[in-house]
């Protein structure tokens, strides 16, 4: 294997932070760990995205963790210890959360982390203020209830920083993604690109497919031809792709119509009361339909012109021959929105 495989794709999201009504739970286990878990939300403007942490607790306070410096060097301290570690020689790898006008704060262990967020929550200080949220990108599975398995994705906060409220709402993610064949394809007015997001596990690797819609504008047939010559894939070996895109989740903004009338609406036009265009803007935007979708903005630095190529094939992202379908039954509704009821948190 003469590549190294990308594993690591990451999450910026900024907005205003919403708790869940169970938002924190510990399992007391049989074993030598606890789980501790934190769950809430952000609201990105007409999006909302649902975060989650895990950590186990050690019920040994004597049981070793690593710390891991900014010169790049570790070590590993007694768990009851980490809280008279000097914090501000950890790396980023360590958990942080900085409000306006203090200093950040580092984490030794990332069971403090979870409960810096929930004083956050139980002392209400959240409320009132926006925050940029970065962290990983992680996949899970599901049995749906029509008994199909499904894959969400989740998002794992690192670092939580208060920003000013009047900063803009955004919600991206910085991916790479290994193309195979028909990697790209066109639906009357949409594009989808379809690649394989690589996670590291114990046994290896494993790729999950994630579907990215490639807006085609005012010129689609001669965009779409453009997007087939940057996303080309590979044939022995696999090309890779790294690729910006806005995270959607939610009902969004569209543009009044008349399929948008009420049938008060339309019959005050006919009796000549008020014209679509008053009402127009009196409605402003409509809102649309509920929406679950990735949607290219740019391409990461060093892809400028698309894809590039690697030596990895498809056993070496974790890929099993026999597995593998040559091609995939792609439509509209593979990559459609689902239900916020049926996830599994």
């Amino acid at each position: 294997m003469a590549d190294n495989i990308s594993s690591f794709n990451s999450f910026t999201f900024i907005g205003t932070l919403n708790k869940n009504e169970d938002f924190y739970e510990e399992y007391i286990t049989k074993g030598l760990y606890d789980v501790i878990k934190i769950k809430y939300s952000i609201r990105c403007g007409n999006n909302r995205h649902f975060l989650e942490s895990v950590e186990f607790k050690p019920k040994d306070s004597n049981t070793l963790i690593s710390l891991f410096n900014k010169d790049g060097s570790s070590k590993k301290i007694p768990f009851k210890d980490r809280i008279n570690v000097d914090t501000g020689d950890l790396g980023f790898n360590h958990n942080s959360y900085q409000e306006i006008g203090s200093d950040k704060i580092k984490f030794a262990h990332g069971i403090d982390f979870i409960e810096k967020i929930k004083s956050m929550f139980t002392t209400e200080k959240y409320k009132g203020r926006k925050y940029k949220i970065t962290g990983n990108v992680k996949h899970d599975t599901y049995i749906d209830k029509a008994g199909q398995e499904r894959v969400i994705t989740k998002y794992i906060p690192r670092h939580i920083v208060e920003v000013p409220f009047e900063t803009e709402d955004s919600c991206t993610l910085n991916l790479k993604l290994y193309l195979l064949e028909n990697c790209i394809n066109r639906y009357d007015d949409v594009a989808i690109l379809e690649g394989e997001a690589v996670e590291r596990t114990k046994d290896g690797y494993r790729p999950i497919t994630m579907k990215i819609e490639l807006p085609l504008g005012s010129m689609p047939d001669r965009a779409y031809s453009v997007y087939k010559n940057m996303y080309r894939n590979g044939t022995e070996y696999l090309r890779k792709v790294g690729i910006r895109v806005e995270a959607i989740n939610g009902t969004q903004e569209v543009e009044f119509t008349e399929d948008m009338l009420t049938e008060d609406e339309k019959i005050r036009i006919e009796l000549g009361i008020d014209t679509f265009e008053g009402i127009k803007v009196s409605k402003g935007k409509g809102i649309g339909e509920k929406e679950r979708k990735f949607v290219r903005i740019c391409d990461l630095r060093g892809y400028s012109e698309g894809s590039i190529e690697t030596a990895l094939t498809l056993e070496d992202i974790g890929f099993k021959k026999s597995t593998y379908k040559e091609e995939q039954d792609l439509t509209p509704d593979s990559f459609n929105a689902i239900d916020d009821d049926e996830l599994p948190f």
